[in-house]
């Protein structure tokens, strides 16, 4: 794409009696960017200047100075710091320039080119800084419209990471205060068919959507890295897929890259924030799979937003179930099955990567921070959960004559037991964590019982209506309820429901936490097949439950999990727990969880096997 090319004695000039021009960084279609010094200051910027040709275009300079306006409002450690916005005198003309940040790094698109598939906790990383840049320029009306690797800056950050900057806000939609309704749509040059100015002297290619002879056969594969105005299809004059100047983009109508366009976008409809959402997933999906969703022929980019379907990235090698469903929902068709806001997509990406191993490493970390107050609680949940099972093998010994069901009884209703024990305890590591707001360390055993007394009736009734309450999500979605009947104090079957909303996408760190929940109700059934084999003669329920404070170093997953995907902004989730050291896995369960669930199938068999070779002595 050919760039305008300035004059040489621009160099070393004083720009505006402000900024002296020491070197070109970059060269585009419609200005070039400078390495230039703050004269007052001496302050290195870069100093972003547009050709005087797009100059003299009064609505091309409208649009780059509401550029400038709307940057300068979005102070965010994730977006280009915009400093001074001006036009210059000079004797080729008026020069209208934009000030920003001088930024060390790569772009994006650089680093895919050696690193094609980054790993998946540096993926999540990026995906929460790009995604809390675009929830603040979202805050302040603003749409993006071009995001791409092209426009998201890499600097490092000195600790073996990056910090990620959303670039170039030129063909964003804007909407800002004292804004006048968008005037009727003219009839521009490219939807009459007439010729737009040549790709070289203009930074965009323009496609016309409406196939024809010899249409679209520009390639739109990984390395297109051209934002390109294309003739809408014919749609309502007020829609949102205009520019900022007054609801016209210059110089065609639809404005973005085609491989990272919406269809909403691609296909002239209305667009909003979701538009960046979409392309948001686009980006992910790019470094995950290391490949784009599309890489066919700008002839074939409209019918694949009609019909087409991308690649699941889990078709992709090592790429996790839960990753790849993240990925696909943020690409949705329809904008109103896609994540509510970029934020969101991006809070559901890096639970899909490490909600698992978060979970169980930092239950053991709280566990260990509050081991005294947890072992004077589960003093008493133990000792009430010995009692009632050693109480019920006393009553049916008595009270049953049949040994059979005797034993299938206080089995089954032992297992009951230990799943609800479990239960109790995850509800409790809740109540220690909101006790903790309260930051008076004494007597918090006490409060945190006496709550968890009254709680008590809430946590059986929800439990009877989990077990019972079948669909999507049972069992492996139900982690969650004991913390929410203490925590937003839900009971029942909208605990229940909220849980398995909350734990959607969430598959692997389910079957993780359900492996885990009932172990102990293994064990138990465990013996009744042992009981059976013996004929009928009754098992120990009590010994089963002497491995139940081993368990209790799990209680506390719920926990972060349930702060992972559920707290509010103001709350600790927009300080995402950055994890680079992370085990990860696309098998449906981790090794860890491998193991536990060998070790319950094997305890199952065992005793079979034994009296098959042994008999009953």
């Amino acid at each position: 794409m050919a760039a305008y090319l300035p004059r040489p004695q621009m160099i070393g000039e004083i720009l505006d009696g402000k900024y002296r021009i020491d070197r070109q960084l970059g060269a585009g279609g419609m200005g070039n960017v400078y390495l230039a010094t703050h004269i007052g200051t001496t302050r290195v910027v870069a100093v972003k200047m547009i050709a005087p040709k797009w100059a003299a275009d009064p609505h091309f300079l409208a649009r780059f100075q509401r550029e400038a306006q709307a940057c300068g409002r979005l102070r965010h450690p994730n977006i280009v710091n915009v400093t001074d916005f001006g036009i210059a005198e000079s004797g080729r003309g008026r020069i209208p320039y934009l000030v920003m940040e001088l930024l060390d790094g790569q772009t994006l698109a650089a680093f895919q080119e050696t690193n094609p598939r980054p790993p998946l906790p540096l993926v999540a990383d990026l995906m929460d800084q790009i995604g809390l840049a675009l929830e603040e320029a979202h805050r302040h009306g603003i749409v993006h419209r071009d995001l791409k690797p092209e426009n998201i800056w890499l600097e490092p950050n000195g600790r073996g990471a990056y910090t990620a900057k959303v670039l170039d806000f030129g063909v964003a939609k804007m909407k800002l205060p004292g804004d006048p309704p968008p005037p009727e749509q003219p009839t521009t040059r490219a939807a009459s068919g007439s010729p737009l100015p040549l790709a070289g002297e203009i930074e965009t290619v323009v496609m016309d959507v409406r196939q024809g002879p010899g249409w679209g056969q520009t390639p739109a594969g990984a390395g297109e890295a051209a934002t390109v105005a294309m003739a809408q299809i014919p749609s309502d004059p007020s829609s949102g897929s205009f520019g900022s100047d007054g609801g016209r983009t210059m110089p065609g109508s639809l404005v973005g890259t085609p491989s990272y366009m919406s269809p909403e976008q691609a296909l002239g409809g209305e667009i909003d924030f979701r538009a960046d959402i979409y392309s948001l997933a686009v980006v992910a999906y790019s470094l995950v799979c290391g490949d784009l969703p599309f890489t066919g022929k700008t002839s074939e980019l409209i019918e694949f937003h009609r019909s087409g379907h991308p690649r699941p990235p889990a078709s992709f090698g090592k790429v996790p179930r839960d990753v790849s469903d993240t990925v696909l929902a943020g690409m949705a068709r329809d904008p109103a099955a896609r994540p509510p806001s970029a934020m969101e997509f991006a809070r559901r990406f890096h639970n899909a990567v490490d909600a698992e191993f978060f979970a169980l490493r930092r239950s053991r970390a709280f566990l260990l921070q509050h081991l005294a107050t947890f072992a004077c609680l589960l003093l008493p949940i133990y000792a009430v959960l010995l009692s009632v099972v050693g109480l019920l093998e006393y009553l049916c010994h008595k009270l049953l004559p049949v040994p059979v069901l005797r034993t299938v009884l206080v089995q089954l209703v032992a297992a009951i037991l230990l799943i609800f024990s479990d239960n109790v305890v995850r509800a409790t590591a809740a109540l220690i964590a909101l006790d903790e707001r309260v930051r008076v360390r004494r007597f918090i055993s006490f409060r945190v019982f006496w709550k968890l007394v009254k709680a008590i009736p809430a946590l059986a009734a929800t439990q009877a209506k989990s077990a019972f309450l079948w669909g999507p999500g049972w069992l492996i979605g139900d982690c969650l309820w004991p913390v929410l009947c203490v925590v937003e104090r839900l009971w029942g079957k909208p605990a229940v429901l909220r849980s398995r909303r909350l734990m959607a996408g969430l598959n692997s760190a389910g079957r993780a936490l359900a492996i885990r929940h009932l172990a102990l109700a293994t064990l138990a059934i465990g013996d009744l097949v042992k009981s059976l084999s013996f004929g009928g003669r009754s098992g120990h329920a009590a010994t089963d439950s002497s491995w139940f404070p081993i368990f209790a170093v799990f209680a506390a997953a719920p926990l972060f999990l349930y702060d992972r995907t559920a707290a509010q902004e103001e709350g600790p989730l927009l300080q995402l727990n950055r994890t680079p050291e992370i085990r990860l896995t696309a098998r449906p369960l981790s090794v860890s969880s491998m193991v536990w669930l060998a070790l319950a199938v094997l305890y199952l068999i065992y005793q079979p096997v034994k009296l098959w070779f042994f008999g009953s002595k």
